[in-house]
């Protein structure tokens, strides 16, 4: 009862000052006693993400082909292994000196301690790339080696049975000699990213700005770049009107020449687009936990102004924000999920953003195409692999055989020596079918990506073509020219799957059954032959169980013309 009182006697007061305002012709706005932001600042940031709404049954625009099924936990587990492999003519084992690197904790806005491994692509490829740094604790080390870093460990993103690498040189064979890095050997390190471009002018005092997610980019030649977005802050130091970070910059610095290039980055709420050429090899502009706060500026109901409920108002589920190829095989694309801020877990649409330029095109999951959210499809797959004890890695969507499909890969913890968990080992491929009725039945997985590939498309063939029907069963017959035949295996039963010409659907004869007298002539049947076929015709099935098949080709091709079909029903 006393916060209805409070939530009345806030609104009298808000209408209050809202008439005083408006008495006064000032721009004072009513703002919520959380410091939530201005109605005009709500308004100027749900535009700094530039959202088109694709066409009903558009797909969505992530790669078909070049499909990741090694995640960030297999990689760094690779890596690690790579490391502690390598031999060379280093004078001294790698891993004694170098580690994966970690994300600076003073400058990343994605939280700190976290391995340096970044997703790119290279000449149309998938890699995930980590740089390098020196152990806690090794400055002697640090001074030994000149202060220089020698290698790049990479991992082949989209071919789970390739082992992880070590490369030392560029494509033209130079070696790697590797000055800038992310954390610091002492204080002030001149070679730590954040030290380096706070020294080159770009401040960041009272938090009004903000080096943003220093990572590594490969140029195409296999030369090394960090690149960050450096940030300003609007309404810097106003607590009660509400604050948005915002990438004007993006710097670019080569880590061994330590030469710095910056190009202007576009002013969303400017008809004119301020952005300099940036190169294409750079696939990642903007950072992922930017682009979540301009979708919640994005998802936030203006209409819904100074109201304490949150109808209509939506943002990325959990802050996800996946990584993947686009559809062209171009460039990282990013994918969100967008959920209803309201506890119903309802998964609204889809939003694909382009990092290099903040715009996104959103595809609706309602009605037809009603999608279950990420995380119910992870739990389902885990009902389903759990008596393995299969953990679910880099699950991402994508278009697979013409259905939007959950593709991602089973692993198991990786421990080093001293029993410490450091990564995932692949186990397998898992797909499921991304719609509103995600089942443990309907998840298909394999230890190889081929067989899971294979198993999902045979799973997917069987059931776009059923329907539900009636409990008739109608006793039919058809003679007709064999168009093709399949040999497919749902559920672990192998079936032949006849198509016949001039007709929908599919004849099923189940192998078990191909004991039979009545059926075994499916064993022969091919595109081009004369069938006659006695079925089971259950109404609205596009599937139809087949009893009897007989191979008519030698005694009526005679009496049929090639392109005539004489079809014969009855009950």
């Amino acid at each position: 009862m006393r916060n209805v009182f409070r939530h009345a006697a806030a609104a009298l007061i808000g209408a209050v000052l809202l008439t005083f305002a408006s008495a006064c012709n000032t721009h004072w706005e009513y703002k919520t006693t959380t410091g939530q932001a201005s109605l005009a600042n709500s308004k100027k940031w749900h535009d700094y993400l530039k959202v088109v709404v694709a066409p009903a049954g558009t797909p969505i625009g992530t790669t078909m082909t070049h499909i990741s099924n090694v995640g960030y936990g297999t990689a760094e587990a690779k890596i690690s292994q790579a490391l502690q492999s390598y031999k060379d003519s280093l004078g001294y084992e790698l891993t004694t000196v170098f580690q994966i690197g970690r994300t600076e904790r003073a400058t990343s806005k994605e939280g700190d301690n976290k391995p340096a491994i970044t997703a790119m692509v290279i000449r149309h490829h998938l890699y995930y790339v980590a740089m390098l740094d020196y152990l806690e604790d090794q400055r002697a080390a640090y001074v030994a080696t000149g202060e220089l870093v020698p290698a790049v460990a990479v991992v082949d993103g989209e071919d789970e049975t390739k082992p992880a690498w070590i490369q030392t040189k560029d494509g033209d064979g130079n070696p790697y000699k590797i000055k800038i890095r992310l954390r610091e050997q002492a204080n002030w390190d001149q070679n730590a990213i954040n030290y380096f471009l706070r020294s080159h002018g770009y401040g960041t005092k009272g938090n009004c700005a903000s080096i943003d997610s220093p990572s590594l980019e490969m140029d195409d030649n296999w030369r090394p770049y960090i690149t960050v977005t450096y940030n300003t802050t609007d309404n810097c130091g106003n607590m009660t009107n509400g604050k948005q970070d915002w990438a004007v910059k993006l710097v670019v610095v080569d880590m061994q020449t330590e030469a710095i290039k910056e190009y202007k980055l576009d002013d969303p709420n400017t008809p004119e687009n301020e952005a300099d050429k940036i190169p294409e090899w750079i696939d990642q502009v903007y950072s992922s936990a930017l682009i979540v706060e301009y979708i919640d500026r994005w998802g936030y109901n203006t209409d819904n102004y100074g109201k304490t409920s949150t109808i209509n108002e939506f943002h990325a589920d959990h802050d996800i924000i996946d990584e993947v190829m686009d559809a062209e095989n171009k460039n990282i694309v990013f994918c969100a999920y967008i959920t209803s801020t309201q506890a119903d877990n309802a998964l609204i649409g889809v939003m694909l953003i382009d990092p290099r330029t903040a715009h996104a095109t959103f595809y609706k999951t309602r009605g037809d195409h009603a999608m279950a959210t990420k995380s119910t499809a992870q739990n389902t797959i885990e009902l389903a692999t759990n008596r393995w004890g299969y953990h679910v890695e880099d699950l991402t969507l994508h278009y697979i055989y013409g259905m939007p499909t959950w593709v991602g890969e089973l692993t198991l913890p990786f421990k080093n020596d001293n029993d410490q968990v450091i990564g995932e080992h692949y186990a397998g491929t898992v797909l499921v079918q991304a719609d509103h009725d995600i089942q443990p039945a309907h998840v298909q997985w394999a230890p190889s990506k081929i067989q899971a590939f294979t198993k999902y498309e045979e799973f997917i063939t069987l059931k776009t073509t059923e329907r539900v029907g009636s409990n008739v069963s109608i006793d039919t017959t058809i003679t007709a020219r064999v168009s093709r035949v399949q040999l497919l295996n749902f559920d672990g039963i192998p079936s032949y799957l006849i198509n016949l010409e001039g007709q929908d659907g599919l004849w099923e004869v189940k192998v078990p059954f191909i004991g039979d007298v009545r059926t075994e002539d499916a064993l022969n049947l091919k595109a081009g032959d004369i069938a006659y076929l006695r079925y089971t015709d259950t109404v609205n099935r596009k599937t139809h169980l087949v009893k009897e098949v007989v191979d008519k080709s030698a005694k009526v091709e005679k009496a049929l013309a090639s392109d005539t079909l004489r079809i014969d029903r009855r009950k």
